[in-house]
């Protein structure tokens, strides 16, 4: 769900806490950005996944793909120390879940476009 809707009972999630901006998002996952010298190939692997599919899908990004960069990119260069494995593999979790929020706010532009386009 996207911060602003309705869930399935119909509350308003807007308040909740797990609902952040994408922004929030990416300092919370960014820790587990560059600790690619210090990590095991596994987590080394999943770190520069997760940072080529949010490059991919920043290529969309309502304020332009150079602010999703830069803003990327620092995020995940601020924290590029991070040495535990247990806390890397919980932002890498995290950097999943903005993904699929990324995704969802994709496919809500592109409904409320075809929306547009037929009840005008």
């Amino acid at each position: 769900y996207i911060c602003g809707t309705n869930d399935k009972d119909g509350r308003q999630r807007s308040g909740s806490p797990e609902c952040l901006s994408l922004t929030e998002h990416f300092v919370v996952f960014a820790i587990a950005a560059f600790c690619l010298k210090k990590m095991s190939g596994n987590l080394r692997h999943q770190v520069r996944q997760l940072y080529k599919n949010l490059m991919y899908l920043g290529r969309e990004y309502p304020k332009g793909q150079d602010y999703f960069r830069q803003r990327c990119k620092a995020a995940f260069i601020k924290h590029k120390d991070e040495k535990e494995p247990e806390k890397i593999k919980m932002l890498i979790a995290r950097g999943e879940y903005v993904i699929k929020e990324l995704e969802a706010l994709y496919m809500l532009r592109k409904y409320r476009m075809l929306k547009k386009r037929y009840y005008p």
